[in-house]
């Protein structure tokens, strides 16, 4: 009974937690997935609670622990790493900035955008040799492409055009990454990939792959609030770029 007492309680948190996402200012899909995962823990619970747990075959429930054991190990470790790169500030000097896009509304960028483009702005600011490639395609609930914004956005903050070249045929991570790595030297250019904290090891991992010899990430801090869904969604993302061959 202790069992279904802990699964019930972690469900209605991670409810009570999907909620919170839902109605706050971030409208990401995946906050959707807090409910499914109340399912899976609330699910066993009540079988335990109606004592129709045991009447389940055994094998059924070696697959169902080992599946919760290995979703568990999985997130320690990749979430760990994803971690690891929480506070990476890049280094002075570097050839290139590769601004990530993100969401654009009413066509200016969003807050997370902005906030990469801020510190591509600081970075720019500081490093007045340094160029920069701002990605993102027009998404189909966007009025622009977001590497177009989000180079206007860095034209009026004073940055000078000529430092500034886009990528705007990206819709996904892998692709912003592997678009802006054909407009650098892979093997002498250092380059800085600016992205949110939780974003920046995926993302490192992608660039690795896709040949860079010298890249290093500059972390972008994000709302405390999405933090633990921001850190799953990615390590399910992640986990999809490594068997894909992507990371």
């Amino acid at each position: 009974m202790g069992a279904a007492i802990v699964l019930a309680v972690l469900g209605v948190t991670s409810a009570l937690y999907g909620l919170s996402l839902v109605l706050s200012a971030s409208k990401v899909r995946f906050h959707y997935a807090w409910f499914f995962f109340t399912l899976l823990l609330v699910a066993p619970a009540a079988l335990m609670a109606l004592e129709l747990w045991d009447k389940i075959p055994l094998a059924l429930h070696g697959v169902v622990v080992g599946a919760l054991v290995l979703f568990v190990a999985c997130e320690i470790i990749i979430g760990a790493a994803i971690v690891r790169h929480y506070s990476d500030a890049g280094e002075q000097g570097l050839d290139w900035l590769v601004v990530l896009g993100a969401q654009i509304l009413e066509g200016k960028p969003g807050r997370t955008f902005t906030c990469r483009l801020e510190a591509a702005y600081d970075y720019l600011l500081a490093n007045p040799c340094t160029r920069c490639i701002v990605c993102g395609a027009q998404g189909t609930n966007e009025s622009v492409p977001e590497s177009h914004a989000g180079r206007d956005y860095l034209i009026e903050r004073g940055i000078d055009p000529a430092r500034i070249q886009i990528e705007d045929s990206s819709f996904s991570t892998v692709q912003n990454i592997r678009n802006a790595v054909k407009l650098v030297d892979r093997e002498r250019d250092a380059v800085g990939i600016v992205t949110n904290n939780y974003h920046v090891a995926r993302s490192l991992a992608i660039a690795r792959k896709a040949g860079l010899g010298h890249v290093v990430g500059i972390a972008v801090k994000s709302h405390s609030g999405l933090r633990l869904s921001s850190v799953v969604r990615e390590s399910f993302a992640w986990a999809k770029d490594i068997l894909s061959g992507k990371a």
